[in-house]
């Protein structure tokens, strides 16, 4: 596994190193907004999964990773854990930012747990998606969804939407909420995982 993660980051290091310069360029930009909104580590967990498949079809990384004696089960560990690391590390650094920025409200520990299973659902979906439809059809889907963000964030920034979220979520034990969230994320992220490795065993190479 150990290998594995190394061959992941040696093999995307200039997508490692712009999805973070990127991202604290945008959280820089959008300061002034009194908090740097927990989704964007979610935007960027997201842009970087496209990222390093993309580099991998363009690079055939499949078809040498494949060539070795490995196990296929481990590959796909790998892509997972290496994609939680990175999202992590943008929620992270998204808390201290927010706390260290005078200016800015830090997360709340609600936002901080919903943030964190987003970024598991996001890695659930994808490499599931990627596995069956290939990576033209993964292409469509991310230009859509970028689109779909654009078109939407200005509308839902002046709207109360999250305000009427948070307000029905207070409703709530905090400490329930955040483990039932965090549970089923995980449980999601397993279940893709299972599939994900079904599909990939299968596949000729």
């Amino acid at each position: 596994m150990k290998e594995l993660l190394l061959k992941e980051y040696y093999a995307n290091q200039s997508t490692y190193a712009s999805t973070f310069i990127f991202f604290a360029i945008t959280a820089w930009v959008i300061t002034d907004s009194h908090q740097i909104p927990s989704f964007l580590s979610v935007l960027f967990a997201g842009i970087f999964l496209f990222s390093t498949t993309y580099v991998d079809e363009q690079n055939n990384s499949h078809i040498l990773i494949n060539s070795l004696p490995v196990n296929r089960r481990l590959v796909i560990a790998s892509k997972y854990v290496s994609g939680l690391l990175v999202g992590m590390l943008l929620l992270i650094l998204t808390i201290v930012m927010n706390a260290v920025i005078p200016v800015n409200t830090p997360l709340t520990e609600m936002s901080i747990a919903l943030t964190a299973a987003a970024i598991m659902i996001t890695i659930a979906l994808y490499y599931p998606a990627y596995m069956i439809f290939g990576p033209r059809f993964m292409g469509y889907v991310f230009i859509v969804v970028m689109v779909g963000i654009l078109a939407l964030a200005p509308h839902i920034a002046n709207t109360n939407f999250l305000d009427t979220v948070t307000l029905l979520l207070q409703q709530y034990s905090t400490v329930a909420l955040i483990t039932g969230i965090t549970a089923a994320a995980i449980v999601i992220l397993v279940l893709s995982w299972i599939i994900s490795v079904r599909v990939y065993v299968a596949k000729q190479f």
